[in-house]
């Protein structure tokens, strides 16, 4: 590739400065248009030895992976050249076995993928509740979900649209909360966070 220095540099009494700005040289003549970040990116960043004929054009040429290739090499799926904010990865999230729903499409990626250092790991995880939610769930006293043994799988009660933990998901179709009985306090008829067990009849509440 032969250009004129002068497409590129200031002149000789100006130090033969690059300003990326102000070049003349059309990067897009190459096949790699300069867009986003990319145009305020020193030379040499990218062209380290500065043989400018011989950089690839892959985005892991230039950057680590700090996904340590548990998402493959596209960056583009999840980034653009105008930074490395993700804005697309609910979208993206919703193609894998684990829809972000509710509260999880606002979550960082961080909160559930581990972190060491500068390495950010998109290996499987588990797609049940536990697998995240552990805490939560042999936390919880009132009812005591160990003791009474109930199931790992938080969406028989809990909504995954909810912001909260409420009970909203809960199928109580074996006694129909209807009249009287729609109250949305558990704990009027599940005194002390009983939940097992509980008389059908009448008399046993009222």
């Amino acid at each position: 590739m032969t250009i004129d220095c002068g497409d590129c540099h200031t002149s000789q009494e100006q130090g033969w400065q690059v300003d990326v700005t102000q070049m003349k040289f059309s990067h897009e003549s190459t096949g790699f248009s300069l867009t986003g970040e990319h145009k305020f990116v020193d030379c040499a960043s990218c062209h380290k030895d500065l043989v400018f004929s011989n950089v690839k054009e892959d985005c892991s040429s230039c950057h680590t992976d700090v996904h340590e290739n548990t998402v493959g090499l596209d960056c583009a799926r999840c980034h653009d050249p105008s930074g490395w904010v993700v804005e697309n990865i609910t979208n993206i999230h919703n193609q894998s076995r684990f829809p972000l729903l509710g509260p999880h499409s606002q979550a960082d990626c961080n909160q559930c993928h581990n972190t060491v250092g500068s390495k950010v790991n998109f290996e499987p995880l588990g797609a049940d509740c536990y697998s995240c939610h552990s805490q939560n769930y042999n936390a919880a006293k009132n009812p005591d979900h160990v003791a009474g043994n109930y199931s790992k799988d938080c969406s028989t009660c809990h909504s995954p649209d909810a912001t909260d933990w409420s009970f909203s998901a809960v199928d109580h179709s074996f006694f129909p909360l209807v009249g009287g009985h729609a109250v949305n306090n558990c704990f009027n008829c599940h005194k002390g966070g009983q939940f097992d067990d509980t008389p059908k009849d009448c008399y046993a509440c009222h």
